[in-house]
């Protein structure tokens, strides 16, 4: 009798972690969410419990990632509210990590500016809009990834977005990478297939979809291939523009 007491308390208590959500849909300007004690509480365990910011919200939601907080979540949605008013937006100063084999999903009302560091075992990105500034970091530790159709990755100057391993088409990159002065890098000698995908315009350079003003190149000694922006003419222009005017005041 003891035994099926327990066996049931068991079923329950499992029952309940699995049943159990995070959902965030509060926090006015984003500032209580800079506690890294949102991001891993300890009610249910975190691996039976998704966590979605914005779920029911409406209206505008913003949730600020303090500079010096590193928060780790798992299952991870964000811009996923069926009221079609309502929006979400991510800032992350310090640092995300969605980890423990699991991903994070955002949807076509979700915007995440990275000026910190936002890592990922996998991401879903399906018509969201991500931004990464200067001094921020997009890292995906997997091959599981894709940027769905509508999707925009922006990566300014400064800006890292770095993939470990390389998908297939059928992951989705049907979405849009525009490097503007930022990097993209991912693991060994994909240079042949990141030309494809520049090719169908996943890659853009500041949303020119020339692929002439793109360069993609590996480099043997850090192991990865890089795409850049080539910069243009009225760039180069004033570069040299001000390197004379700097040797002129040497002289």
């Amino acid at each position: 009798m003891l035994k099926k007491v327990l066996f049931l308390l068991c079923v329950l208590s499992c029952s309940i972690a699995f049943a159990t959500d995070i959902i965030w849909d509060g926090g006015g300007d984003g500032s209580s969410w800079n506690d890294a004690a949102n991001w891993n509480p300890t009610t249910v365990p975190l691996h039976y419990s998704p966590t979605y910011i914005g779920k029911n919200a409406s209206g505008n939601l913003t949730v600020n990632i303090a500079s010096g907080v590193l928060a780790t979540s798992y299952d991870t949605y964000i811009g996923q509210s069926s009221d079609s008013a309502s929006s979400c937006t991510l800032n992350i100063e310090g640092r995300l990590t969605v980890s423990n084999y699991k991903q994070l999903n955002t949807g076509t009302k979700a915007t995440i500016n990275i000026d910190g560091i936002l890592s990922t075992w996998g991401f879903m990105m399906g018509g969201s809009e991500i931004n990464i500034h200067d001094g921020g970091l997009f890292y995906n530790s997997t091959n599981w990834w894709a940027v769905k159709s509508g999707t925009t990755v922006t990566i300014n100057e400064g800006g890292v977005f770095s993939l470990s391993l390389l998908s297939g088409y059928s992951y989705g990159v049907d979405g849009n990478v525009d490097i503007c002065g930022g990097t993209f890098q991912i693991s060994g000698d994909k240079v042949s297939t990141l030309t494809t995908y520049a090719a169908n315009d996943f890659f853009t350079a500041y949303g020119d979809t020339d692929d002439s003003k793109l360069s993609i190149t590996y480099d043997s000694e850090t192991g990865k291939t890089y795409v850049t922006a080539v910069p243009e003419p009225a760039t180069i222009a004033l570069l040299g523009l001000g390197g004379l005017m700097s040797f002129r005041k040497r002289r």
